[in-house]
């Protein structure tokens, strides 16, 4: 579910043109379609988790796929630019149904270290759809029109839709009344070790987006789709986070993490061939994957009663970074990106090392 969700965030990425020329719009038009997008998706990530406390994890879930499907199925019948925004709107907002959501369901059913196992999985999902989006949309609209990509995927949503139905399990309902929604979430941007985890967030995705952005913009188009997917052999790390947090604790895990990023960001700067940046950038992808399958598992601890809006404001905020990725990578060079997320990568340092040592304990029993 996680990958065939993400995938949609860079679905539209290969069709631009495609969609440009059979509508003979401009190229920058189109784009709009992924911005819109972006935007309903994050305001679906903070409504669905508060949802899913009235009507249900198992609900949400099933029932946001079939949505997804219907949505996505429109977005194959656009027939000009403001359908394209409309559907891509909707879409996006429904989408945002499933990451709060699926967070919290692992949260309600699963033991601490399944758990943490379930949601690097996830997590290592949402990296993974960044490269494997645009190759399918590429792949799929070439054999026959742009339209059939989102054919694929509405496709694919109706079968999610089928399997969650028959597979997942009911959560208990918990009755909110709306209005207390608002005093939640500042009772969660209240507690000081939340908002340095949610700091940390904010610049998990936008380093990831922000890098292979800059890259592609400072070697060929070419190459790129090779060095993504040899990058993305570093999720593989994901799998192993619940083992590094049981022998070294949760905070260690996630400055571990950021001493492996701040490595291979100054092996790149150092040497910017192709293949010392194929091979760091394995490293630099590890990274991430272990820490953001660390520090959504601490968020989801300290949200305690609140946990899904906690892990929805966890959603907002990692998808709110990767909208500032392609405006960085825009404005600097390559080269001053890397100094960039080197820097900020040694204040996230300090953020974690400022969280309360008894909470970080605490967290991780």
């Amino acid at each position: 579910m996680a990958i065939a969700v993400v995938c949609n965030i860079y679905i539209l990425i290969p069709l631009y043109s495609l969609i440009a020329n059979d509508w003979n719009v401009s190229v920058s038009q189109t784009v709009l379609g992924s911005s819109v997008f972006s935007f309903f998706y994050a305001f679906g990530l903070l409504t669905f988790g508060a949802l899913s406390e009235k009507f249900g994890r198992k609900n949400v879930l099933t029932y946001g796929m079939l949505g997804s499907a219907l949505f996505t199925l429109l977005v194959a019948f656009s027939s000009d630019l403001f359908t394209l925004y409309l559907f891509r709107a909707l879409q996006g907002f429904i989408l945002g149904s499933f990451a709060p959501v699926a967070f919290s369901y692992c949260f309600d059913h699963f033991k601490e270290t399944k758990r943490t196992l379930i949601i690097a999985l996830i997590n290592m999902g949402f990296l993974v759809s960044g490269v494997v989006g645009p190759l399918i949309s590429s792949y799929v609209s070439s054999i026959w029109h742009w339209q059939a990509s989102f054919f694929f995927f509405a496709l694919l949503y109706s079968l999610l839709f089928i399997l969650a139905l028959i597979f997942l399990l009911p959560t208990e309902r918990k009755q909110k009344e709306s209005s207390q929604l608002f005093s939640q979430y500042k009772a969660l941007l209240s507690n000081r070790n939340l908002i340095y985890c949610y700091l940390i967030v904010f610049s998990l995705l936008l380093s990831f987006v922000s890098f292979y952005e800059s890259l592609h913009r400072f070697y060929e188009a070419e190459s790129m789709t090779f060095v993504k997917a040899i990058g993305l052999i570093g999720t593989v790390a994901a799998l192993f986070v619940s083992k590094l947090t049981k022998y070294v604790g949760m905070q260690r895990s996630i400055i571990i993490g950021f001493v492996m990023m701040i490595l291979s960001l100054i092996l790149i700067a150092l040497s910017k061939s192709p293949l010392i940046v194929s091979i760091f950038s394995v490293v630099f992808v590890a990274s991430i994957s272990i820490i953001i399958p660390s520090i959504i598992s601490y968020i989801g601890y300290l949200g305690e009663k609140h946990r899904a809006n906690a892990i929805s404001l966890y959603s907002f905020i990692l998808l709110t970074g990767t909208a500032f990725g392609p405006i960085i990578s825009d404005v600097l060079s390559f080269q001053h990106v890397l100094y960039l997320l080197i820097a900020w990568a040694f204040l996230n340092i300090i953020f974690i090392t400022s969280v309360k040592q008894e909470k970080m304990k605490e967290a991780a029993k």
